[in-house]
């Protein structure tokens, strides 16, 4: 929390933080707090040997984690 009350004063101070910017960023604060939810709920039911292998594949980076001889090098 204190980050980002930081993160308000330096916006604002630089003239980042418009009243336009403010708006847009409390309509979105619900959207980003249901998938920060529905995250948390995914990846605790996720074991660590599938959660190591589906971060870099949902990030478009690494290895196909399907692929049969995909293995740590």
């Amino acid at each position: 929390m204190v980050m980002h009350l930081t993160k308000l004063v330096v916006f604002g101070a630089a003239a980042v933080l418009t009243a336009t910017s403010a708006a847009i960023g409390l309509a979105l604060a619900p959207a980003s707090a249901a998938g920060a939810w529905a995250g948390k709920k995914i990846v605790d039911r996720l074991s660590a040997h599938v959660f190591v292998r589906a971060v870099p594949a949902a990030a478009g980076i690494g290895e196909d984690p399907w692929e049969e001889d995909a293995r740590p090098r």
